[in-house]
């Protein structure tokens, strides 16, 4: 089984396909002051909590993402896959 298929409960190339989708939704400008979580990482972080159930803390951890960020990445990044998915696979 490959890393992504073990991490994230999907393969590489649906990983692929749907970073594709949905990144013009969750692209972060960077500012003057820090650099903008990458879309690879929101959405990482946003289907492993779906595939795992893992607790936000558990995320902060593994990610090195503080959990107020964490839980605000996560709804935004559900709302994103849904709006980009929704008419594909909703009828």
């Amino acid at each position: 089984m490959n890393s992504y298929a073990n991490f994230l409960h999907m393969s590489n190339k649906d990983y692929e396909y749907l970073l594709q989708k949905v990144e013009p939704l969750i692209r972060k400008q960077d500012t003057h002051l820090r650099l903008a979580i990458s879309p690879s990482e929101r959405l990482m972080l946003t289907l492993r909590f779906l595939a795992t159930g893992d607790s936000y803390h558990s995320l902060e951890y593994l990610f090195r993402i503080p959990v107020t960020t964490v839980s605000r990445i996560i709804p935004e990044i559900c709302e994103a896959i849904f709006t980009v998915l929704k008419t594909d696979y909703l009828s």
